[in-house]
């Protein structure tokens, strides 16, 4: 549960870069933050030692389907912003550069997230 919590509150950064929203930026870390505090504690209680079932395997594989599509929707942000970067050089366009290069960094950040997503939920 609380590394689901910190995966969410990744993706929340991630879009909160784009929107330049410093307030969501804050609320996104503390979301994550707070996921990685409950992972703590469950692990430290021991209570939730599951051995493999057909659900734990259900659930691995939502997981490699939500992380294998979040690193492609990532790559696909990286290269719009890309495009929107190059574009925005050529017409000397100051705010399209910016936005590129926002788009460019929460695509990146979305990829970064799939990357680790094991360590978020293991």
């Amino acid at each position: 549960v609380g590394g689901l919590v910190a995966f969410i509150g990744a993706i929340k950064f991630a879009l909160s870069v784009k929107a330049d929203d410093a307030r969501d930026q804050l609320n996104a870390v503390l979301t994550m933050v707070s996921g990685f505090m409950i992972m703590a504690a469950v692990n430290n209680m021991g209570l939730f030692s599951l051995t493999t079932t057909d659900a734990n395997t259900i659930f691995h594989n939502i997981m490699d389907f939500i992380g294998t599509w979040t690193r492609r929707v990532g790559a696909l942000g990286c290269l719009i912003g890309a495009v929107m970067f190059g574009f925005s050089i050529k017409d000397e366009n100051a705010g399209s550069k910016i936005n590129g290069l926002r788009t460019f960094a929460a695509g990146a950040i979305c990829i970064s997230v799939s990357g680790i997503l094991t360590t978020f939920v293991s």
